[in-house]
């Protein structure tokens, strides 16, 4: 769930995918200018949707930058300038590229959207691309726990009941979801900042604003977490089950990702204190329409489909228990499918009814969830 809230700052001016950026680079050489060459390349065909951009990068490996930061559409899809900061040399034939994407507002106002990393190497004749993730992070701690592979910092306390608890709640989720034992390579960076930066996202408008993040790239089996989340973090762990439901309309999901008891379900509170917030909210604005499929109102500038999600998740469980929430996510992908099923299958009539009436026994001291996650 990382960056949603970064998309909802440049929404105004990321209507189209870019078709012209601007490429600087101030001090071209002989070393230099292959390299400078290179990074044009990568973001023409980046910015066009050329899929032989993927040939440029070693191994075949894919672009964890873009996959691990969430962020929608990604910097090469706006409509935006690029700037190449630096070349740096790090070892032979070994290099480090930062690059800009800045919007220009007027004559007087740039937008700073991003500056990213990325590595460079030169084999065979030829560059390759090499993710940064794995040059910022070679030098911390590994340490293997069942299914987890964990990354963290060498001063981080290292808590190996918590990384049991991970594993028992994977093996859980196997087992109720029907899911696969596969690894997961796990990173836990300081905080938020550190997060970006181990995977060369070194600014996003977001820097030094969050106190709580994670991101699971599905592709990859890759999770992002912080000091604060630790070895479980149980939200972006419940992702898994997005490995399986591939085509799942996203409510079941999201839902899915909060429906816990853990005192960090989402964004680091409990399920029962955002709903304390969501209701509080709600009851404040009486003449607030809430659906299961429209737009859902914010609050302090963090979407309420998580909240409102978890309502649809519950009421599924309820009415049909886990073999009906897996027929559902198997089956419904649109909104107009859900709408048939929420009002013909859950028998609801008003949505906006049920949410609030339905919201209000989340903060109760006595609800109960209807799966153990």
């Amino acid at each position: 769930m990382k960056f949603l809230y970064i998309f909802l700052l440049f929404s105004n001016f990321t209507f189209s995918q870019t078709t012209s950026i601007q490429y600087t680079y101030d001090y071209l050489d002989g070393n230099t200018k292959p390299i400078y060459s290179f990074w044009k390349k990568y973001v023409e065909l980046r910015a066009n949707n050329n899929l032989s951009y993927k040939n440029m990068w070693e191994n075949g490996n894919e672009d964890l930058l873009i996959s691990l930061s969430g962020y929608s559409p990604n910097f090469f899809e706006m409509y935006t300038n690029n700037k190449l900061l630096y070349i740096k040399p790090i070892i032979d034939n070994k290099y480090e590229i930062a690059s800009m994407f800045y919007w220009i507002q007027d004559e007087v106002n740039v937008n700073l959207i991003s500056i990213v990393k990325y590595i460079v190497v030169y084999k065979n004749g030829e560059y390759k691309l090499e993710n940064f993730l794995e040059n910022s992070t070679q030098n911390w701690n590994k340490k293997n726990v069942g299914l987890i592979n964990y990354f963290y910092p060498k001063d981080y306390k290292f808590s190996i009941k918590e990384a049991k608890k991970a594993n028992k709640f994977i093996y859980r989720l196997n087992q109720l979801f029907d899911l696969n034992n596969e690894k997961i390579d796990y990173y836990i960076a300081e905080n938020c900042d550190k997060q970006t930066e181990i995977i060369g996202l070194d600014y996003i408008a977001t820097k030094g604003l969050m106190k709580e993040c994670g991101y699971f790239d599905k592709n990859k089996n890759i999770l992002l977490s912080t000091y604060y989340a630790g070895e479980f973090y149980k939200h972006e762990l419940i992702h898994l089950i997005n490995k399986k439901y591939i085509n799942s309309h996203y409510l079941f999901l999201t839902g899915l990702s909060v429906y816990n008891n853990s005192p960090k379900a989402s964004l680091g509170k409990s399920t029962k204190e955002v709903f304390k917030e969501f209701n509080k909210f709600i009851y404040e604005k009486p003449d607030l329409k809430l659906s299961f499929t429209q737009d859902f109102p914010k609050i302090n500038n963090i979407g309420t489909e998580y909240i409102i999600s978890a309502i649809l998740v519950d009421e599924v469980l309820e009415r049909g228990g886990l073999e009906l929430l897996k027929e559902a996510m198997n089956t419904i992908n649109s909104d107009d499918q859900l709408n048939d099923f929420v009002e013909n299958v859950l028998n609801i009539k008003d949505q906006n009814e049920f949410i609030r009436k339905t919201s209000l026994k989340f903060e109760k001291d006595n609800f109960k969830f209807k799966i153990d996650l």
